[in-house]
């Protein structure tokens, strides 16, 4: 077996070669970022009202502001109009609003489809696919169906980066999740649209999980802290730079196509970089591991003799029957992290705080719009948000914790 510590001592923890895989890699976050927020903008609720003859508000001579206060109901529970009922009118024999709208009848519910502002987008996934009144659920299902596209993921993808290696699973999660963004673009039905984000959510997630590990796999010990704050934070930059596409691209379908032309890189960066060094040293692929490494160590502009690689190697050779047999049970699944008491009470530890990390975290950035002010601006600097909840749970944001963390641990 070799041991890929000792042969970074010799290649270097922290050189070109990682420099360009953790740039490379870490471009990810901005995809994430682009889909798990993209609500934010592509399912904004702009104001609406029932759909009525446009004869009337020209009749009137009413503004849209003022067609919506006339024709629609106050609701006293949610302090606004409702655009889910109108009042009845006529445009005939009428000459002022009293005339006109009869406020005394008993509102209709909208039966002529809806009619919505359009000042902020020109159209969102609430405006073409009408989720307003009774379909108003449809988006909060679809949210949903996202974070459980995340889950199964994060199964899925876990136990297939083990066992197929951190490279192919990068490349295929990410080239299905690159299709089904697409799928999310030219998606004109609402059931389309669902399928389509909770399949790339499923995908992605694999593309994080390769991603990730890759990163954090191919450095020295005490550079990992440092990757992995490095690679969270391409996430509030992606989500930046999305505030400013959607500044320019006002129709969600043109958004979604541009947030997705810039992702297509990553593949290109998932199938050039080779496989993790370490991954195939621990799997026995020991002649594939020794030609990556021999590559990073050419980047880097190291050589390697063969002392390196016998101070490198153990006695005991390394096979995949080996690995089998030195396991309790042939093989480890997500089970064995319930199966002992100590793991199990980490295990449940982690996930109560990613619980509640994840809870405040969407609960806040998916709720940006109802911020007074600019939406773009408030969007981009919502990342300052971002930033503080995150360094409070050390999940995106440690950078006040580079200098201890190395020194203090993860607890």
């Amino acid at each position: 077996m070799i041991k890929f510590e000792v042969l970074l001592d010799e290649i270097g923890h922290f050189g070109l070669a990682q420099i360009g895989i953790f740039l490379m890699l870490s471009y990810y976050r901005a995809f994430a970022a682009f889909h798990s927020l993209a609500t934010v903008f592509i399912a904004y609720e702009p104001k609406f009202r029932c759909n009525v003859s446009g004869d009337l508000q020209e009749h009137l001579n009413l503004t849209k502001l003022e067609m919506i206060e006339e024709i629609s109901p106050f609701d006293p529970l949610a302090n606004q109009y409702s655009g889910c009922y109108y009042y009845p009118y006529t445009v005939e024999n009428c000459s002022d609003v009293s005339s006109c709208i009869n406020k005394t009848a008993p509102p209709i519910e909208c039966n002529s489809g809806y009619h919505y502002d359009r000042s902020v987008f020109t159209e969102t996934v609430i405006s073409e696919f009408d989720l307003v009144c009774d379909d108003y659920y449809l988006n909060a299902i679809a949210t949903s169906i996202y974070q459980v596209g995340n889950f199964i993921g994060s199964i899925v993808f876990g136990n297939f980066a083990d066992r197929y290696g951190r490279k192919l699973t990068c490349v295929i999660s990410f080239a299905l999740a690159l299709a089904c963004s697409f799928g999310v673009v030219y998606s004109h039905t609402m059931s389309l649209y669902i399928l389509f984000r909770g399949l790339t959510a499923v995908f992605a997630y694999g593309t994080a999980i390769g991603t990730y590990v890759y990163i954090t796999e191919v450095v020295g010990v005490k550079q990992r802290a440092y990757v992995s704050v490095g690679y969270h934070i391409f996430y509030p930059m992606g989500y930046i730079f999305q505030s400013l596409i959607a500044y320019y691209w006002r129709d969600w379908h043109d958004l979604m196509l541009i947030c997705t032309l810039v992702s297509v890189p990553l593949l290109f960066f998932c199938v050039i970089v080779p496989e993790s060094p370490r991954w195939l040293f621990s799997t026995g692929r020991d002649e594939k591991g020794k030609k990556a490494v021999k590559l990073m160590a050419r980047i880097n502009g190291k050589k390697l003799d063969e002392d390196s690689w016998k101070k490198a190697t153990t006695h005991e050779k390394l096979t995949p029957e080996k690995i089998t047999d030195d396991r309790d049970d042939g093989k480890y699944t997500t089970l064995d992290l319930f199966k002992r008491p100590n793991m199990r009470r980490m295990t449940l530890n982690v996930m109560l705080q990613w619980f509640v990390m994840n809870l405040v975290f969407y609960g806040i950035s998916l709720n940006t719009e109802a911020l007074a002010g600019n939406l773009f601006v408030n969007n981009a600097l919502s990342r300052k948000e971002d930033l503080l909840v995150r360094r409070i749970a050390s999940r995106e944001f440690r950078s006040s914790l580079l200098l201890t963390l190395p020194r203090s641990g993860r607890r």
